[in-house]
């Protein structure tokens, strides 16, 4: 029962970032990027908020393999690690939060968090059981 947990949890988590890295790059180019790019915005930053646009989807599928490779094998982070790794989509959550309020990608990055902090808690110690002496 208590495997079952973080497994499930992390493929929560990452089946979330999948969906946000895909409907963010899917914005991009159906909209978004033409919309920046006939803004009267200087060149430079036209191109910077394209460049952080495709970057945020790149940073979310990123997290999607990750926690994907997480939820088939829990052990293979440790929960020191898991928590390092979960700082990213809890900055882009503060961010989004700070910056645009009351959001519906921040409320489903600020559960796919709290689902990888809760994997981490419930996951077995990936040191404790890769040890010879694990009981």
């Amino acid at each position: 029962m208590t495997r079952i947990v973080p497994r499930m949890l992390y493929a929560a988590a990452a089946t979330i970032f999948l969906f946000g890295g895909l409907a963010h790059a899917a914005v991009y180019f159906r909209k978004a990027g033409a919309d920046i790019g006939t803004s009267s915005l200087k060149l430079f930053t036209q191109t910077e908020l394209k460049a952080l646009w495709l970057c945020d989807s790149t940073t979310l599928s990123a997290l999607a393999i990750l926690f994907f490779y997480l939820a088939a094998r829990p052990t293979s982070a440790d929960r020191a690690v898991v928590s390092l790794i979960a700082l990213v989509p809890a900055g882009t959550t503060f961010l989004l939060y700070a910056f645009l309020g009351a959001f519906y990608a921040a409320h489903l990055l600020l559960a796919a968090t709290v689902m990888i902090a809760a994997a981490s808690f419930f996951q077995p110690d990936a040191n404790r059981a890769l040890s010879p002496v694990a009981t």
